[in-house]
């Protein structure tokens, strides 16, 4: 049996707007195995990108447990948060995030220096990556020079450089149109397979999700994750 790479039990998250509080999460329970591709579906303003940013430990929850790699990150220092994102997470944005002064190649290996890999080690491996990719044509060449498509997939060698347990994905085919989109989701959700990741994406396209192991969702913001894909 796979293990267990993400578990959140009874979360609960809030947000303070004005004299209001909003609930965005309200008792989510999510369980992703090794190797799994799960997609999270819901209207704009339901919490999808909420449920990465707490994985991930950027925002704090209210209520409840996160455990990533077996690890409650609720009880974590803010320094062994930094250490399980760089160690065991990947993350993929929407809008790229890249470095623009620098290169595919040294954008790749920005990551695995922040773990102490050596200069040789940090190249070859991010070589590699942009060859698994198809980009290795495209390493020496700036982020301004790339079309869509190829931003993106560096953005998924980047998040795959120090070999996370899982990658969470937030709306990472939302600037491209359908043809490209179903290239870049059919290539992510191919990674588990090469790489023994696992993948908690967010997106709002439907068509998508026929390349998931499972689907979940979250309704009107109420917050029930659904371990099923009604699409």
């Amino acid at each position: 049996m796979n293990s267990i790479v993400l578990k959140i039990s009874n979360c609960y998250k809030s947000f303070c707007k004005s004299s209001n509080t909003v609930e965005v999460l309200k008792g989510v329970e999510l369980t992703i195995k090794q190797g799994e591709t799960v997609m999270l579906l819901g209207p704009s303003g339901s919490g999808k990108s909420t449920v990465l940013h707490v994985v991930a430990g950027l925002t704090p929850i209210d209520k409840g447990t996160i455990e990533v790699c077996g690890v409650n990150i609720s009880e974590c220092t803010e320094k062994q948060m930094l250490r399980i994102r760089r160690e065991n997470i990947g993350f993929i944005f929407q809008d790229f995030r890249l470095l623009k002064g620098l290169t595919a190649l040294e954008n790749v290996m920005v990551p695995l220096f922040t773990v102490g890999k050596k200069y040789i080690e940090a190249e070859s491996r991010s070589k590699n990556l942009l060859k698994m990719l198809e980009l290795d044509h495209r390493m020496y060449h700036y982020p301004k020079h790339l079309s869509g498509g190829e931003l993106q997939r560096l953005g998924i060698a980047r998040a795959l450089a120090n070999s996370p347990q899982i990658i969470l994905a937030d709306e990472p085919t939302g600037n491209l149109d359908q043809k490209l989109a179903h290239g870049i989701t059919k290539m992510l959700v191919s990674l588990p397979n090469k790489t023994d990741t696992s993948i908690l994406m967010v997106t709002h396209n439907q068509q998508l999700t026929q390349y998931a192991s499972r689907c979940v969702e979250l309704v009107d913001g109420c917050l029930k994750a659904r371990e099923s894909c009604i699409y």
